[in-house]
């Protein structure tokens, strides 16, 4: 997790498999970017693949101009405070950066699924860096919270 991260419960990082009831995803779990984090953190790094944390015309598919609302279903369901809103929203730019990176460097290594993916997305994150921390205050919903 990168430092400056705004961080203080450990839980573990979750993304992505999706388990069904009745037709209905009940859970999204998938372990392949294990990792301590903080709640905040879990729920950038979630948003970055569910919302998803995308610049718009990098989002071809249904959820096309849905991010910032998707976005905030996550931290509504979530149950998540004002606080982890506004930190959830701020940690995006750096959680969306975080996945840029291990693409990047599993294309530096060689990989070739990493270095085909990264080709043809490495613009792709930089614009949804730049969108996010355009967004930060509709990503959470609310303005930054008062220090207590």
């Amino acid at each position: 997790m990168p430092s400056g991260c705004p961080c203080t419960t450990i839980v573990s990082r979750v993304r992505g498999c999706e388990h069904t009831r009745n037709g209905a995803a009940v859970a999204l779990i998938d372990f392949d970017l294990a990792a301590p984090g903080s709640i905040a953190w879990e729920l950038a790094v979630a948003g970055c693949f569910w919302a998803p944390l995308l610049d718009p015309r990098d989002v071809t598919d249904s959820r096309h101009g849905h991010g910032i609302r998707r976005f905030q279903l996550l931290l509504d369901s979530y149950g998540a405070s004002s606080e982890i809103r506004w930190n959830a929203a701020q940690a995006g730019a750096a959680a969306n950066d975080w996945i840029a990176e291990i693409i990047e460097e599993g294309s530096k290594q060689g990989h070739p699924w990493f270095t085909q993916t990264w080709t043809r997305t490495a613009a792709m994150y930089r614009r949804a860096h730049r969108w996010i921390e355009a967004h930060v205050h509709e990503l959470a919903g609310h303005s930054k919270p008062d220090a207590q």
